[in-house]
C-alpha cells in the first residue's frame, strides 16, 4: 500500500511540476511583447544567432550562403522566426527534466546534453528545408 501511495505521489509531483514549468516558460516565450521591448530585442538577437548557426552549417555545403540578421540567403531564402527555433520542444524537454525526480546535477547535465541534441536536430531540419526549397 505504501509503495502505491508513494508512486502516486511521485507521479502527481511530476505532473504538477511539469505543467507549471511548461506553462510558465511557454507563457514567457509566447507573450506578445511590444516591438521595442528589451525581451523582443533579446528574441531578435537570439533568432539572429540561430540563423548564423544554420548559415554556418549551410556554408559548408553551399558556399554562396549569406546571413543578414534572421534571413539566410543563397539559392533560396529562409527567415528564422519564432517557432522555427523549436523552442516549444526545448521548453517541454526542460519542463520534463525539471520535474523528473533525481539529483539536480544529473538533471542539469541531462538538460544541457538534451538541449544540445535538440538544437542539432533542429539545425539539420532547417538545413534540410533549405535544400528542399532549392530543389522543389
Amino acid at each position: 500500500m505504501d509503495k502505491d501511495r508513494t508512486a502516486r505521489a511521485t507521479q502527481l509531483r511530476f505532473a504538477v511540476v511539469f505543467v507549471a514549468t511548461a506553462a510558465l516558460l511557454l507563457s514567457v516565450y509566447a507573450f506578445p511583447y511590444s516591438a521595442n521591448s528589451p525581451v523582443q530585442a533579446w528574441f531578435k538577437l537570439y533568432l539572429s544567432g540561430y540563423a548564423s548557426l544554420v548559415g554556418a552549417v549551410l556554408s559548408v555545403l553551399e558556399p554562396n550562403v549569406h546571413v543578414a540578421g534572421t534571413v539566410i540567403t543563397g539559392r533560396t531564402a529562409l527567415e528564422i522566426v519564432k517557432t522555427c527555433d523549436a523552442m516549444e520542444i526545448n521548453i517541454l524537454f526542460t519542463a520534463a527534466m525539471v520535474a523528473f525526480p533525481g539529483a539536480w546535477r544529473r538533471k542539469l547535465v541531462g538538460l544541457g546534453l538534451g538541449l544540445l541534441g535538440l538544437v542539432a536536430f533542429n539545425v539539420l531540419r532547417i538545413t534540410s528545408l533549405y535544400f528542399i526549397a532549392v530543389h522543389y
